[in-house]
């Protein structure tokens, strides 16, 4: 039987939203091609059709959720002039970032950052998908670095700097129970990268 070009896209979306939450969920070692196509409601081999690969699927998931953090950045930038650093930050630590690591939904953050909840599954994969990653970190910095104030010292260091306390934060908060101690966190992220492009 042949499907028609919205059939077929419309199970590489479910397939695709399947795989985004079982990665941040369980992690690219703990679920596998089974896991995801039943959670899509689809065959493993229209998995297979669709991505070929768990690996090629989690490249793909990866390199959108990274994409997603990038475009905030630019996004913050352009709406907010020079004084988006903040109401980034705030829009990063929103609600949905800090507690459901799979909500499922392709709007930015929401589900969680792609940083926190995957990198710890990058270090453990093959060179590919660390190239991957690496490059759009790098592309994500060089976002963070060209909006940062003229006058900010050292600007590629910050630039990490932010990055990394952004998600180190994340993680942080969500693993708290304690909501109050979250919002904490989250507001402590706010004044600690504040404070660094001063």
């Amino acid at each position: 039987m042949r499907y028609s070009k919205e059939h077929m896209q419309e199970t590489r979306s479910k397939i695709y939203q399947a795989a985004l939450d079982k990665f941040r969920s369980e992690g690219f070692h703990g679920i596998g091609v089974d896991g995801i196509s039943k959670a899509a409601g689809v065959t493993s081999g229209a998995f297979y059709k669709h991505f070929g690969s768990k690996a090629n699927a989690f490249r793909e998931v990866l390199s959108e959720g990274l994409g997603i953090l990038r475009d905030g950045i630019e996004r913050n930038r352009a709406e907010k002039g020079d004084k988006w650093l903040e109401p980034f930050i705030k829009w990063y630590f929103s609600r949905p970032q800090k507690t459901d690591a799979a909500a499922g939904n392709l709007l930015p953050m929401q589900g969680g950052c792609a940083l926190p909840t995957l990198s710890p599954e990058v270090a453990r994969t093959d060179e590919e998908t660390q190239a991957i990653y690496e490059q759009e970190l790098l592309e994500i910095v060089k976002a963070l670095k060209a909006g940062l104030p003229k006058e900010t010292p050292m600007k590629k260091q910050a630039s990490w700097s932010i990055l990394a306390t952004m998600i180190g934060g994340v993680a942080l908060a969500r693993a708290v129970q304690d909501e109050a101690l979250a919002e904490e966190i989250a507001k402590s992220m706010v004044w600690a990268n504040k404070k660094l492009v001063r």
